[in-house]
């Protein structure tokens, strides 16, 4: 494929390139999800592989960026997005996009565990016995309110790690780039995006929920 005619037929009609979008389940963005959720993963993330790889082939992508933490409760994530970045020819840049715990501080956002801490306390609860109630489900609170308080809670902060995840890409603005982002991101990171003056192009708003792979009811977008 002549790489110049490609990317230039990706440009809108102002010139610019376009950021190519996949929204997905966190659980297919690192290798560790099959240690908890088995096989099922294991088969979607290499599904995953292959529909990247189909997507950076007939679009001429140049950049890879994602949603997600190099570091993640003190750990080194495994990317996924990183391997394949990896073994394209040539290999392709690869950005991890989402702040660390030391820039959600400075940014004044609270983690994951800091905001399940806050939301429940407000429950009365403390947080190991709610994750015991949470495997055992005689929790006096319901589960399913717990978790809708969460993200509500998430929710204020999203805009400020969208801004983000722009500033960490820079200039490679000027590129066609292939961002994968929760699913449930894809609405308010697009409306950013365009609102900046740049094009996007949705690939699939929720990959492994019937959008270029089988259905995956067990996995959860966080």
């Amino acid at each position: 494929m002549d790489q110049g005619r490609s990317r230039e037929a990706h440009r809108n009609d102002k010139g610019v390139f376009v950021i190519f979008l996949i929204g997905v389940t966190h659980s297919v963005q690192d290798y560790r999800s099959v240690q908890r959720f088995g096989g099922e993963t294991a088969n979607l993330i290499e599904e995953f592989k292959s529909f990247v790889h189909r997507i950076i082939r007939a679009n001429s992508i140049v950049a890879l960026a994602e949603e997600y933490q190099e570091c993640l409760d003190g750990k080194r994530t495994h990317s996924v997005l990183a391997e394949i970045a990896q073994s394209c020819d040539p290999i392709l840049p690869h950005c991890y996009c989402d702040p660390s715990s030391e820039e959600r501080g400075r940014m004044g956002i609270p983690t994951r565990v800091e905001i399940e801490r806050a939301v429940l306390k407000s429950f009365g609860l403390n947080y190991k016995s709610f994750h015991h109630y949470k495997s055992f489900g005689d929790c006096c609170v319901p589960y399913g309110l717990v978790e809708k308080r969460i993200k509500k809670m998430e929710m204020r902060y999203w805009s400020q790690r969208e801004a983000f995840w722009l500033d960490k890409v820079g200039e490679r603005i000027q590129d066609n780039i292939l961002f994968v982002v929760g699913a449930c991101h894809i609405k308010s990171f697009t409306a950013l995006i365009e609102h900046l003056g740049h094009e996007t192009h949705c690939i699939a708003a929720n990959w492994g929920k019937g959008e270029g792979s089988p259905s995956s009811g067990a996995l959860q977008d966080l």
